[in-house]
């Protein structure tokens, strides 16, 4: 099913609203502006089984989403940029943004083959960039940063990290980290990035990681939301017990997509900011031993899937 020209169908919203998608073990999330924009955080995995195709992009159909106008991709691993591809190819991507980093695996140099053949040239990001605006919201770019040199083996803390915020709207902000660990949450904390980190909705980095725990991060961020965006039964052990209770005892409430499927906080003129999961919603969990095209049409008519 291809929705060529969708555009935007249905009315543009008046808040913002993020979805912190449940893609099983990875990471995305769909931001929707005041005035319509759109942003996609990474996208899930592209193996075993492409999530792009068999849960975001049935998600986009059920909100008419036809339009992408900034899609990030964190960093060129897998888990976070594996179904890219399949989105570039269904929907309209006005901007595409990195970390600037290359890698020679197969997976990321098919994903530049798909962009280029959509004619996207991907825009390398850093801490230092100008903010994006949209919508009267702002998108603040915190790392990747110079003094945390590039390294294909460390490719977790050139993360793209950012905080987003509507004033217009409310004082509450998000926290985007990607899968940064030690080695850039002290630059971040030791840089003048570090007084941009204050906020109440975080995603926890690195799926919530041991190596991502950090009590100065904790407690420096203070956030009231702590989202971990893991798959079930994992084989990494995501999240540590160690920092889900870090995160506890510092009075954050949990979220786990792995336990309340994907949750949407909604920032509304204010009201401060609202949230709800789909854990007591009607989730459809995709089967892999059924064709995706039928996966599809199902989850399309739900608008809400689940992977295990």
């Amino acid at each position: 099913i291809l929705f060529l020209g969708m555009g935007r169908l249905r009315p543009a919203p008046k808040s913002l609203q993020v979805t912190f998608l449940d893609v099983g073990q990875g990471d995305g999330a769909f931001i929707e502006f005041p005035g319509g924009q759109t942003m996609l955080v990474d996208a899930g995995s592209g193996m075993p089984f492409d999530v792009g195709k068999a849960a975001i992009i049935p998600f986009l159909w059920e909100r008419k989403i036809g339009t992408i106008d900034d899609l990030i991709g964190t960093h060129p691993q897998m888990d976070h940029i594996g179904g890219v591809g399949s989105i570039i190819k269904k929907f309209t991507v006005k901007n595409l943004f990195t970390n600037g980093m290359n890698s020679p695996r197969l997976f990321y140099q098919t994903f530049l083959k798909t962009a280029a053949d959509a004619g996207l040239t991907p825009r390398g990001i850093n801490g230092t960039d100008p903010p994006i605006e949209r919508g009267g919201c702002k998108v603040v770019f915190l790392n990747p940063i110079a003094s945390v040199a590039p390294n294909e083996k460390d490719m977790n803390n050139h993360s793209i990290v950012f905080r987003l915020s509507c004033p217009s709207l409310s004082d509450s902000s998000f926290l985007f980290t990607g899968d940064i660990e030690k080695k850039a949450i002290d630059a971040l904390l030791g840089g003048e990035q570090g007084a941009g980190l204050r906020s109440d909705i975080l995603k926890v980095p690195h799926h919530g990681g041991k190596g991502s725990l950090d009590d100065r991060f904790l407690n420096h961020v203070s956030p009231k939301i702590a989202i971990f965006s893991v798959g079930e039964r994992n084989r990494y052990g995501h999240p540590h017990p160690m920092v889900v209770m870090a995160y506890k005892q510092i009075g954050a409430k949990i979220y786990r997509t792995d336990q309340d499927g994907a949750i949407t906080v909604t920032l509304n003129r204010g009201e401060g900011f609202s949230l709800r999961s789909f854990r007591e919603g009607k989730m459809k969990k995709v089967r892999f031993d059924r064709p995706i095209f039928m996966q599809e049409i199902e989850n399309l008519k739900k608008g809400i899937v689940r992977i295990h």
